[in-house]
């Protein structure tokens, strides 16, 4: 089963397809090392394998929290790590999407890149080191990140600029932050979106952000052949504190939810723990101090529609 192949598996280190150079992805080791984190990565969904021996001989990870979706909403960061902290975890996977939206992004970004010990580069996180901003975005998230840009100093852009594309935990576990296809990047809500997003997905277990949703998919065709989409994917909305046991013999996709900016009418906060030991999912949701987000957003002058839709959940 993947659960013991993960144990085998060895590490590799980070590397920057734009640059070639090994990615400094800051997490608790601070100087681009990560001796227990056995991961192939890409950069812009390019795939890039460099397997090296894990240092020292660590011991994978096992248990990991996943975060997504921060949106510089950083009393819901805090209320999570907060959580985190006490649940107990071997790492901390952040999917993307750690600025936009909200009001403090420079905070949400400090503490990230102190926390988590890998941060998958999201939509808006990118728009922040493009020339170009994607014409299909509409007016109020244009303006926030317009409005992010300019709070942003060139070692927030850097940071930003050294975050990977997709990620390869394991021989069974990836992650990206939208779309498992590179020439994808729509969200995936539901079965049909899934089942091409299938295609992408060569591991066991997807993890993705994007949607805001908690979420999760699975197929038991086990085939990833490119021209082979699976007929039988299967839809399960994840609510708080809710265990799915996982069947190895299946793919999986699945969304931890939103920190900063759920849209799954609950404003709680959501994140998940993957437990490849046990072989388990679980979606957990923590309150935080909204109204005080909403503040800041009305305070920053950005679009009351943010603000608004903290206390909504939408």
């Amino acid at each position: 089963m993947f659960w013991s192949n993960y144990r085998r598996w060895h590490g590799a280190r980070f590397v920057n397809t734009r640059t070639n150079a090994p990615c400094r992805n800051p997490g608790h080791l601070g100087d681009g090392t990560f001796g227990i984190l056995g991961v192939e990565c890409c950069t812009s969904f390019i795939p890039t394998a460099c397997p090296v021996p894990v240092p020292g001989g660590s011991t994978p990870m096992a248990r990991y929290a996943f975060i997504s979706d921060i949106h510089s909403n950083v009393q819901a960061l805090e209320s999570v790590l907060t959580e985190i902290g006490r649940a107990g975890v071997d790492g901390i996977i952040c999917l993307g999407d750690v600025v936009g939206y909200g009001a403090r992004p420079v905070e949400c970004i400090e503490l990230v890149r102190e926390h988590c010990d890998l941060t998958i580069i999201g939509n808006h996180d990118e728009f922040m080191i493009e020339n170009d901003m994607d014409p299909l975005l509409n007016d109020t998230a244009r303006e926030s990140l317009m409005w992010t840009m300019d709070k942003l100093g060139e070692a927030h852009l850097d940071y930003i600029r050294s975050l990977s594309g997709m990620v390869y935990l394991s021989r069974d576990l990836m992650c990206v932050h939208d779309n498992p296809v590179p020439s994808m990047t729509g969200y995936i809500r539901n079965p049909r979106a899934a089942s091409n997003a299938f295609l992408g997905v060569d591991r066991s277990i997807c993890m993705v952000g994007h949607t805001h949703v908690p979420q999760l998919f699975h197929t038991a065709t086990s085939s990833t052949d490119a021209a082979a989409i699976p007929l039988d994917v299967q839809s399960h909305y994840l609510e708080d504190g809710y265990t799915i046991s996982l069947n190895p013999e299946f793919r999986y996709i699945i969304n931890p939810g939103a920190v900063g900016q759920p849209r799954d009418a609950d404003p709680r906060a959501s994140w998940g723990i993957l437990d490849l030991t046990l072989g388990h999912f679980q979606v957990n949701r923590a309150e935080y101090d909204v109204a005080g987000s909403r503040q800041d957003v009305l305070d920053a002058g950005l679009p009351g529609v943010l603000a608004d839709r903290l206390v909504l959940g939408t």
